[in-house]
């Protein structure tokens, strides 16, 4: 049998960055940026620290896998350690050598006293699953997010193709506008702009200080402008080579030409461009945001239910 290990370890960033970019597919939450960003973000809201674990995992002497932990401290000392939709590997792993690795990362908790795992896998929810993670003692307790793969490697005309006839439709009827495309848009516009969206619909977000932390050549702001005026605009951040879609924001004008289609249209050409190949559409919500998941369903992405958390 192979000789899995997890080796946690300082890990430089260049060798992280080396494994990220090999990666068949990359989520945010492995991404070196965003965990430094995230941890700054808690860090000044809270005043709790968040610190942030790295591991390379092993198939005997060789790399096939990368795992990113955020551990939080409670009260009377007690830590969690949250790893969010990982590990990722760099070949397909066997189910067995998974759940070797889940228990391994189980365990590893173990090593400092009041440490516990809250495991977020990367992996599709069936039943099959659940059993096999029950099998190593790891239990749901909370059921997994759903989002949508968009790849970006086919020619564009292939991925329009694929779009539902509603947002092709909409997308030609807003080129009949006079519509601008800004690429380089401004984040502080969008953050603002969010914000006071979601005090109308009664929804909040803590990201804006993440946004602010992250390196500006991983952030694409699209803005779409009629009149001199930014009537919608998007905010994607790039990791390895697959980006996710984060924030999407339209004004009354925006809303009433559906101008969001076509800035996230002009922006995946300019996403293809910058060498991205998936684009991570991003939670999908059928109960509390019934709309947004229509419109994300719209790209005709591949849907994926995660399978869960599990301690």
């Amino acid at each position: 049998m192979d000789k899995l290990h997890i080796i946690w370890r300082d890990i430089e960033r260049d060798e992280w960055e080396k494994i990220i970019s090999i990666l068949p597919r990359c989520n945010l939450y492995q991404d070196w940026d965003y965990a430094i960003a995230a941890a700054f973000a808690n860090n000044k809201k809270s005043g709790s620290s968040l610190k942030i674990h790295r591991a390379i995992i092993y198939r005997n002497k060789t790399a096939i896998g990368i795992i990113q932990g955020f551990e939080k401290r409670y009260l009377f000392g007690f830590k969690l350690v949250r790893f969010i939709r990982g590990p990722l590997f760099i070949n397909k792993a066997s189910a067995k050598e998974r759940l070797r690795i889940y228990s391994g990362l189980k365990k590893s908790c173990r090593i400092l006293k009041g440490q516990m795992a809250v495991i977020i896998p990367e992996l599709r929810h069936n039943d099959t699953v659940e059993d096999d993670l029950k099998s190593i003692n790891l239990h749901r307790i909370l059921t997994g997010m759903v989002t949508s793969w968009l790849d970006l490697s086919p020619p564009s005309a292939k991925i329009l193709a694929n779009f539902s006839k509603s947002w092709r439709r909409d997308i030609n009827q807003c080129q009949k506008h006079d519509i601008a495309i800004n690429f380089d848009g401004s984040l502080d516009a969008i953050i603002i702009n969010n914000i006071n969206h979601g005090s109308q619909k009664k929804y909040h977000s803590d990201n804006d200080l993440i946004y602010r932390q992250m390196p500006k050549d991983k952030l694409l702001i699209t803005e779409a402008i009629k009149d001199g005026e930014i009537i919608a605009a998007a905010l994607f951040i790039k990791h390895g080579n697959c980006a996710t879609y984060q924030i999407g924001w339209s004004g009354d004008d925006g809303r009433k030409l559906n101008a969001q289609k076509i800035l996230i249209w002009n922006s995946i050409q300019r996403l293809k461009e910058d060498n991205v190949n998936w684009l991570d559409l991003g939670a999908m919500d059928k109960k509390s945001a019934a709309g947004i998941m229509r419109f994300k369903q719209g790209m005709g992405g591949e849907e994926l239910t995660l399978s869960g958390t599990y301690i």
